[in-house]
């Protein structure tokens, strides 16, 4: 079953689906698996995603324009020339992800929740982002 723009997915299971180039606008999951999935060029601006498993699958040129991520696995996921501006991460685990490609760092920064560097010594431990050189 292919999803489509708007559609509510809970608990669903995909292993090694490609989805690429659908629109899956509004998209909302709630704790789906979705293992090696394919969402190049796929549009997912607007979706939602609560504790879903999208470990080694991968995003490149997609668009996740505002996309909202809670407590969300993307072990080893490529993101590579995503559109991630909007983006909102809460919590997960984002070990290994690929980020290359990314045309504004301080969105990444920002969706990470890392703070942004300062002039004054930071009165946090929080980590910071960098803007490259």
């Amino acid at each position: 079953m292919r999803p489509e723009p708007g559609a509510e997915l809970e608990n669903e299971v995909y292993e090694r689906e490609s989805f690429r180039g659908l629109d899956l606008s509004g998209l909302r999951t709630s704790h789906c698996t979705f293992h090696e999935c394919d969402f190049t060029l796929a549009r997912l601006n607007g979706s939602e995603h609560a504790g879903p498993d999208f470990a080694n699958s991968t995003f490149e040129s997609a668009n996740l324009f505002g996309a909202r991520f809670a407590d969300c696995r993307l072990v080893g996921a490529t993101l590579v020339a995503a559109t991630l501006t909007g983006l909102t991460v809460e919590a997960g685990d984002w070990s290994y992800v690929l980020l290359r490609g990314q045309t504004s760092p301080s969105s990444i920064c920002g969706a990470f929740g890392f703070a942004r560097p300062t002039s004054r010594k930071p009165t946090s431990r929080r980590p910071t982002c960098a803007e490259p050189t």
